[in-house]
């Protein structure tokens, strides 16, 4: 079997009419393929009654935390599937997603990202991304991820930085990257997604953006977001904002390069190699970086300090 596998937890109307118009998306796009659901059990019981249809599947499921929902959607990734590819609800399945997808189903390799702007700089971008017969760890990984970062029910849960950490060190050997943006430097298989760009309402078509039809006014008053609370902003304007943006069709001669945090599943062979590197090719200063580590990390858990910015993911990610 093949799945596209997806979280609905909020109550902004964006997530639900994406969800709905992908459903009907994927019956010509990927008719081969089922859609898997992962629904909080607090979402509307009708809206789920309305996306069961012949080509999803759907599972209900409590959460402990605020956003582990966000790591619902991995799981298919340990079920030994023909394929699993990974996505956000609130964005669409466009035909550039197709030939991505069919590009990579007939490649070699096993797994795929996608970046697609220059701020989609981490390893893995947790909405584009798939696996051929995968079987991760990710459960496992997951629940001692969410224990050490969810200090609190609330706590802002990055899945972006679990796939960093855990999940990208085991699968970059055997990765197609398709991106004309950001590269990690130990990356070697890189490629444009086939068939050239899109458009669309004059917007460059990028797999993972929401699109201008699914914007609507009553979310404004729906700001669940840790850092657009802090921004006293809402979910409805960051879109319209990034929608307009005219850094968004913007695509660089040559693809900006980051370097990965994790690299390997050893621990300590990271930090060494990650010193070599701040060391030698003296992207920033190592003392500066350890003496903000001590300022962050230990004089804050005695003395009310603000953090200090180390600049560290400018070039690592």
């Amino acid at each position: 079997m093949k799945l596209v596998s997806y979280s609905l937890f909020g109550n902004q109307k964006i997530y639900k009419s994406g969800l709905l118009h992908n459903i009907e998306i994927a019956k010509k796009l990927l008719p081969d393929w089922k859609i898997r659901i992962y629904f909080c059990s607090n979402v509307d019981k009708k809206f789920i009654d309305l996306c069961k249809n012949s080509n999803t599947e759907v599972i209900i499921k409590d959460r402990k935390y605020k956003y582990d929902p966000m790591l619902w959607r991995m799981l298919p990734m340990e079920e030994n599937h023909d394929a699993v590819i990974i996505r956000d609800v609130d964005t669409r399945i466009w035909d550039r997603d197709k030939r991505l997808i069919d590009d990579w189903l007939k490649s070699d390799f096993k797994f795929h990202v996608a970046r697609e702007n220059l701020g989609s700089d981490w390893p893995i971008m947790a909405g584009i991304w798939g696996g051929k017969k995968p079987n991760l760890k990710i459960k496992k990984n997951f629940n001692r991820w969410i224990k050490k970062e969810a200090r609190t029910k609330n706590s802002y849960i990055n899945d972006q930085a679990f796939l960093s950490k855990f999940i990208y060190p085991i699968i970059r050997h055997d990765l197609l990257v398709y991106s004309d943006h950001v590269v990690m430097d130990c990356e070697k298989n890189v490629k444009s997604i086939p068939g050239g760009q899109d458009f669309y309402k004059g917007k460059r078509i990028m797999i993972g953006m929401p699109v201008i039809d699914d914007f609507f006014e009553e979310d404004k008053n729906l700001i669940d977001d840790e850092y657009l609370l802090s921004q006293k902003i809402s979910k409805y304007d960051e879109r319209i904002n990034h929608w307009y943006s005219e850094e968004e069709n913007i695509v660089p001669d040559k693809p900006k390069k980051m370097t990965p945090l994790y690299k390997y599943t050893n621990p300590f062979l990271n930090i060494f190699v990650l010193i070599c590197d701040i060391t030698f090719k003296k992207k920033l200063n190592l003392f500066k970086i350890l003496f903000i580590f001590f300022w962050n990390k230990v004089l804050r858990k005695f003395v009310n300090l603000k953090f200090k910015n180390h600049n560290l993911s400018k070039y690592y990610k």
